[in-house]
């Protein structure tokens, strides 16, 4: 489970409580939790890795997700273009 939150909802949505009595382990999202913890070494190679080494502007992750199935769900390509102007407006950070 990604943080205590989530563990009390999920466990009482899907009436797991009723069936399990143990501990659940709250450990993060995989996925994501190396964006926000890792140590200065990670940051300095990964910096490297995307061509901004030296550089100690902040760094914004674009990252959208879409929920559902393509059939329930159109692609909004306006939507994407819009967010990817703004956010080529901001300065003193690089977006990636």
């Amino acid at each position: 489970m990604p943080n205590e939150f989530t563990a009390t909802v999920m466990t009482r949505h899907y009436e797991v409580d009723r069936m399990f009595r143990g501990e659940l382990w709250v450990s993060g999202y995989p996925r994501n939790d190396v964006l926000v913890h890792c140590d200065a070494s990670e940051r300095k190679t990964l910096r490297k890795q995307i061509g901004i080494a030296g550089d100690n502007r902040p760094v914004i992750l674009y990252a959208p997700t879409w929920r559902g199935s393509s059939k329930s769900q159109k692609f909004d390509v306006v939507k994407l273009l819009s967010d990817l102007e703004n956010l080529g407006k901001i300065e003193n950070a690089h977006v990636v």
